[in-house]
């Protein structure tokens, strides 16, 4: 019997899942041994476990987890009392409960021994699409807004992709496995959306198209990788001047491609092998911040069904409560509901935030039919509409110095956030979200 095995016979796993979790394409391309072994949860709460600092100091940042039934789990490391190998450190996994299946199961995981210094990582199985990156949403409760666990990931720097949203782009793919999503507009009334992957997924993402001001300011808010299709001379220079890792499709080395199902423009596309490759080629810092943090239902609530959004004057976007998914669905004006082209299911928002940020005309930008590009101020403060679990909460954002911004309520709680994939709307002051 193998240290990986004997371990996993003798000790039953103690550790918490990254918050933030993805279906993975790849992890630890170094693997040797792996081992089956059939272990039942504690049943006493969870425990979060100092990071194994073997494995963090020994991998690079985008290795340091393992992937399970297509998900990515975060390295935790589990003291024995006996082990079963002298100076064994011995690192679990716990499977993702379905989002629909709240009680705790018995699971087959696959577990890795790190002997010493010697490491053997386990290879992902067939990656599963579609499924949900944060444990299940959970019914919001009438009590006080009260934060749950923090949704603290320290890995590696996100990988921000530049999404198109004209109708000949539609469906998107990947949409639903992203973290954080932010829509604004662009020249022209046209919205386009910056899709923020907190780890690369299994799936294609796309299709990829140009950068925008805001884009700078979201890559260097959330320290991360952007990848993108062009953008102006400008904005270019700007991107340089950012210091932030960007890939555009004549630089990023094959990591976009095009792809034979769509006509260009609006089929230039990338995938979460080639994401996890710009990564290695950006080498940059593990991030240093907290994505939002889910939080429980919050006082001073309305009952929302529905509402839409003035992202411009062509695009107004709306958004429709769906309790059986508990989540928001969106339909567009023009081409009706928004599905995510890898599963041809709704994209499923359980958060969605209206962001009211001062919005300008750029004399600096100006497109190929001379018309100006616009630019928005993220940083700051100002006001802000909370959707989450079927209600609409008043709040105010404030954009910390990196990471995602904090949303609050009058009352100086937390605003409710459900767990699972947060949509940032950015309109202009003044403009909210009418209901209904």
């Amino acid at each position: 019997m193998n240290a990986c095995a004997a371990t996993a016979n003798a000790v039953r796993p103690r550790l918490t899942t990254s918050p933030v979790l993805r279906a993975c394409p790849l992890v630890a391309p170094r693997c040797r041994r792996q081992t089956l072994a059939k272990l039942t949860p504690p049943r006493q709460p969870l425990q979060t476990r100092p990071k194994c600092q073997a494995l963090a100091g020994g991998l690079d940042p985008i290795e340091r987890g393992v992937c399970v039934q297509g998900r990515f789990w975060q390295w935790r490391s589990v003291r024995m009392s006996r082990p079963s190998h002298p100076s064994a450190s011995v690192v679990f996994v716990q499977s993702h409960l379905h989002r629909t299946e709240q009680k705790r199961q018995s699971v087959r995981v696959t577990a890795c021994a790190l002997v010493g210094v010697a490491l053997t990582a386990c290879a992902p199985p067939a990656a599963t699409r579609g499924q949900p990156h944060l444990l299940g949403p959970q019914p919001f409760a009438t009590s006080r807004a009260q934060p749950v666990a923090a949704v603290v990931f320290s890995g590696p720097a996100p990988i921000i992709v530049q999404i198109e949203n004209s109708p000949a782009s539609r469906p998107q793919s990947g949409l639903s496995d992203a973290a954080i999503v932010y829509e604004y507009v662009a020249e022209g009334g046209v919205g386009r959306l910056s899709a923020i992957f907190a780890l690369p997924p299994a799936v294609q993402v796309g299709p990829v198209r140009s950068a925008r001001l805001v884009t700078i300011a979201l890559l260097q808010l959330y320290t991360g990788v952007l990848l993108y299709s062009g953008a102006s001379t400008y904005i270019q220079g700007q991107l340089a001047a950012s210091h932030r890792p960007h890939y555009d499709e004549d630089s990023a080395g094959g990591d976009l491609f095009r792809i034979a199902a769509r006509t260009a423009p609006h089929n230039l596309y990338t995938d979460g092998t080639h994401m996890a490759d710009a990564l290695r080629r950006a080498r940059v810092a593990p991030i240093g911040y907290e994505y939002l943090r889910p939080a429980a239902g919050g006082v001073g609530g309305s009952p929302a069904a529905a509402f839409s959004v003035p992202i411009s004057a062509q695009e107004r976007p709306r958004w429709t409560w769906n309790a059986p998914l508990h989540g928001w669905t969106r339909s567009e004006p023009d081409t009706g509901a928004v599905t995510d082209a890898n599963t041809s299911q709704p994209v499923v928002v359980t958060t969605v935030i209206v962001q009211q940020v001062p919005i300008a005309i750029s004399p600096n930008v100006v497109d190929v039919n001379g018309v100006h590009g616009v630019s928005h101020t993220v940083t700051g403060s100002g006001t802000a509409q909370v959707f989450a679990g079927g209600s609409e909460y008043d709040a105010t954002w404030s954009q910390p110095r990196t990471g995602p911004p904090t949303f609050t309520l009058a009352d100086g709680q937390p605003a409710p956030m459900a767990p699972g994939l947060v949509w940032i709307e950015l309109v202009a002051i003044g403009a909210p979200a009418p209901i209904g």
